[in-house]
């Protein structure tokens, strides 16, 4: 039971390593390009699309900064989840 949480903890770190690193090189990108919105904006659709529409040019980097940080943020959930379920019955 500790080899799958531990394995489950690394996994969480290896992950969200991953899309930190792809959700900082989209960030890059839209800083580069004067791109400003909040951090809120990409969790409401009518929000994200008024973003877009005030840089329509830079469409495809907000909506890919936009999905990153989404299943970055489910899949931390789901991991967190699934550890502390894990560490429950391995007390």
């Amino acid at each position: 039971m500790f080899l799958v949480l531990a394995l489950l903890f690394g996994g969480f770190f290896l992950l969200n390593m991953y899309f930190r690193i792809k959700v900082w090189k989209s960030w890059r990108v839209l800083s580069r390009h004067g791109v400003e919105f909040a951090a809120r904006d990409i969790f409401s659709g009518q929000k994200l699309r008024a973003v877009i529409d005030r840089y329509p040019e830079h469409k495809e980097d907000i909506l890919n900064y936009a999905k990153h940080m989404q299943f970055s943020l489910w899949l931390a959930s789901v991991f967190v989840v699934l550890i502390i379920i894990f560490g429950i019955a391995l007390f």
